[in-house]
């Protein structure tokens, strides 16, 4: 839990390199934790890395196929596919 605060406060700063690390090391531990997954994909959406965004997403529903958050990022992240094409 302390990880995930802390990454939090990362992403605040806006230092989502940074924050991926922390999702990463986060993860190694927890592999199917949907707040790490949705979080992961959250910030892979900020830095622009839509498919590897669109991917952690489709894993968090994959856990958890009602998960709200990871709905709209999905739909927000295909958006942006569309609109780059």
């Amino acid at each position: 839990m302390y990880l995930i605060i802390l990454v939090k406060y990362i992403i605040i700063k806006k230092k989502f390199e940074k924050a991926l690390e922390y999702y990463d090391k986060a993860l190694d531990l927890e592999t199917d934790n949907v707040i790490i997954l949705n979080n992961k994909a959250l910030v892979l959406c900020k830095l622009n890395r839509l498919e590897n965004s669109l991917g952690y997403y489709n894993k968090t529903l994959k856990l958890d196929s009602d998960n709200e958050y990871a709905l709209e990022g999905r739909e927000e992240v295909l958006k942006k596919i569309k609109n780059n094409d």
